[in-house]
C-alpha cells in the first residue's frame, strides 16, 4: 500500500479490487468498470489516507486501502442511484450509466456496488469500522429518499441540514471515524465523526453552488432548479438571505481548518476544500435561486 495517496494509482487499484471480485461474469463487470474508467476528484479516499497520517503519524495501517476503496464504491453507487432519479445525461464528462445500458441495469449496479462496499469493510476492517457502516448507508438511503419526496416543496433550513448530513456528511465522518479507529484513536473516533459531518455538510453547499452557478464538472448543471430540489443552499437563502448563507459557509471553513489531529496531508486536503468552497462563496453574486428549485 502507498504511504501517499495518488489518484491515479487508487484508481488503478479499485480496478483491480473489482475485478478479483466480479472475475466469474464479464457481463458483470463491464457496467462497473465502464464507471471506472472515468475516475473523479477522489476526495473521500484522500480523505481516509490524510486521516490516517494524521493520526498514525505517517504510518498507515493495511485497512486504510480498505477503507478508501469502500467509500468510493459506495460514493459512486450513490452517484449511479442519483443520475437515475434526476434523469441526468451525463457524469464525469461520459454518458450516465442509465443512459448508456437502461434504468434497470444502472440500479442493479448501484446495488452492486454497495454490497462490494460492505464486504470490503466486513473482511478487511476492524469490528468499530464496521459497526459505523451501517448506519452511513441508512442515512445515505434515509436522506435521498427525503430530499426526494419533498420535491417541489419549501423545508425549514434546520430539515434540509438533516438532509445534508446524511446525504453526504454521513459517509465523510464514517471515513473521518474509520480511519481513526483503523488507527487506534479509539478516544478520538467521535471527535473525528463530526468533524467529517461538517466537511460534509460544506462539499453539499459547495456542491449545490455549483450547480446554480453553472459550473461545469462533466455533469448536468441546474438539475436542482429543474427537479425542485429544496437544496440546503436554497433553503438557507429562503429564511436568511445571501448573507444567511455566507455565514453558515463561513462558519463550516471555519470548523473544517479546525480538526482534532493534523498532518502535512491532511492539512493540504483541508486547504484545497477550504479554497474551493471560498471561490464559490466569491461567485456567488446576481443568480437568483428560489426556495422550491422552481
Amino acid at each position: 500500500m502507498p504511504d501517499q495517496f495518488d489518484r491515479q494509482q487508487f484508481y488503478a487499484r479499485l480496478r483491480v479490487i473489482v475485478r478479483e471480485q466480479l472475475v466469474a461474469s464479464d457481463r458483470l463487470a463491464e457496467p462497473v468498470e465502464r464507471l471506472l474508467e472515468h475516475p473523479g476528484k477522489a476526495l473521500r479516499p484522500a480523505l481516509a489516507y490524510a486521516v490516517a497520517q494524521a493520526c498514525g503519524h505517517g504510518q498507515l495501517p493495511g485497512a486504510i486501502e480498505t477503507i478508501a476503496a469502500a467509500a468510493e464504491l459506495l460514493h459512486l453507487a450513490a452517484l449511479v442511484h442519483d443520475d437515475i432519479v434526476d434523469e441526468a445525461a451525463q457524469r464525469r464528462g461520459v454518458e450516465t450509466l442509465h443512459r448508456r445500458y437502461d434504468t434497470r441495469t444502472a440500479v442493479l449496479v448501484g446495488d452492486m456496488l454497495i454490497g462490494l462496499a460492505s464486504e470490503l469493510i466486513a473482511d478487511g476492517a476492524s469490528e468499530g469500522t464496521l459497526r459505523r457502516f451501517g448506519p452511513t448507508l441508512r442515512g445515505l438511503a434515509e436522506s435521498e429518499l427525503l430530499e426526494y419526496r419533498a420535491r417541489g416543496t419549501t423545508l425549514e433550513a434546520a430539515v434540509a441540514e438533516r438532509i445534508a448530513v446524511g446525504k453526504a456528511g454521513s459517509l465523510f465522518g464514517w471515513i473521518a471515524a474509520a480511519a481513526a479507529i483503523e488507527c487506534r484513536e479509539w478516544a478520538g473516533e467521535t471527535a473525528w465523526y463530526q468533524w467529517g459531518l461538517q466537511l460534509g455538510v460544506l462539499y453539499q453547499l459547495v456542491d449545490d453552488l455549483g450547480d446554480v452557478l453553472g459550473i461545469d464538472e462533466g455533469k448536468d448543471v441546474g438539475l436542482d432548479a429543474a427537479t425542485g430540489t429544496p437544496t440546503l443552499l436554497a433553503m438557507i437563502e429562503h429564511e436568511h438571505g445571501r448573507n444567511g448563507v455566507a455565514r453558515q459557509m463561513q462558519s463550516l471553513i471555519t470548523l473544517v481548518r479546525r480538526p482534532p489531529a493534523r498532518g502535512p496531508a491532511l492539512d493540504q486536503f483541508i486547504e484545497t476544500v477550504c479554497t474551493r468552497a471560498q471561490d464559490r462563496l466569491s461567485s456567488y453574486g446576481e443568480h437568483s435561486i428560489d426556495a422550491t428549485g422552481a
